[in-house]
């Protein structure tokens, strides 16, 4: 299995912008699109709120967040590097309780290694072709007024 960004080398946003990740798998799969951001954060941006089910079909495009998705993605500060990561799995495993009500979008807090301990659980219990990552790094700039 293999997940991946159509934007290969990363690109580059300035603070203020809008953006769209586009995603694609060579086979069905179940995607968690992960941001680690500039400012230390982790923000999980699929599934969400507004896009609940993370089921990809392969050769698929998908676009986060779509036309119809009804939220866009906005660069926040600070300037620096951000590093998205796509982690999918064969079978439908819930990494996360999810309460949309509280939050639309997941986020963990600094210091938390709640995700790292999900995730090496997930990967345990999984042979090694039925999970796959990739991932890609935004540099962020500084907003030129």
């Amino acid at each position: 299995m293999r997940p991946y960004f159509l934007e290969r080398r990363g690109f580059r946003n300035r603070i203020g912008e809008f953006v769209q990740i586009h995603i694609k798998a060579d086979r069905d799969c179940y995607a968690t699109l992960f941001d680690f951001t500039s400012s230390g954060s982790i923000q999980i941006l699929f599934p969400n709120f507004f896009m609940p089910d993370n089921k990809l079909k392969a050769g698929r495009t998908y676009t986060i967040p779509g036309e119809e998705s009804g939220f866009k993605i906005r660069v926040q500060g600070p300037p620096g590097i951000e590093r998205l990561k796509l982690f999918a799995t064969t079978r439908d495993i819930p990494l996360f309780t999810e309460n949309y009500a509280v939050e639309s979008f997941r986020s963990v807090k600094p210091g938390s290694y709640s995700v790292t301990r999900d995730l090496q659980a997930v990967v345990d219990a999984l042979s090694d072709n039925a999970w796959a990552e990739s991932q890609m790094e935004i540099r962020i700039e500084k907003t030129i007024r």
